[in-house]
């Protein structure tokens, strides 16, 4: 009977040495730019940037960090800039409401329009739905923060 052997590819030793050169090259390089920004140990793997509006900016990027993947939705928004601000969204009282759906029942008022929304509290996601953080509108307290929060 025939003895099995490995089957082997001939490689020569060129190839190998690019290998090694590129691989440290690949891996080398964006975890030098990540420790010169000053980010951490993670690397960022990719990154769009899209105009939303005179003045308003969204950056969406994605990091491997050394435990996890992120994806990261940022709003860059110039307050500074005429025509441009931020205001409070509330669900309106009691009761649950998507960031979607209290945008578009916002008034965002004559010849203005409502370009982006975000979450920016933490809420009762057991309970009530209730923001557990302060909410301002208008130079107005509308709700404190919840004790234990």
């Amino acid at each position: 009977m025939p003895t099995l052997r490995p089957f082997r590819f001939p490689v020569p030793f060129s190839v190998l040495s690019v290998l090694s050169v590129l691989l440290t090259v690949v891996l080398a390089a964006p975890e030098a730019r990540a420790a010169a920004d000053g980010e951490g140990a993670g690397v960022e793997t990719a990154r769009t940037s899209r105009h939303i509006a005179p003045g308003i900016r969204l950056e969406s990027y994605d990091r491997l960090e050394t435990d996890r993947w992120l994806r990261i939705d940022e709003l860059d928004v110039e307050l500074t800039r005429s025509g441009v601000r931020a205001e409070y969204l509330s669900s309106g009282g009691s009761g649950v409401a998507t960031v979607a759906d209290s945008a578009a029942r916002h008034g965002a008022g004559a010849g203005r329009r409502v370009v982006a929304a975000a979450n920016g509290d933490f809420f009762d996601i057991r309970g009530t739905g209730a923001p557990l953080g302060p909410g301002i509108a208008g130079g107005r307290l509308l709700h404190a923060a919840s004790p234990g929060a």
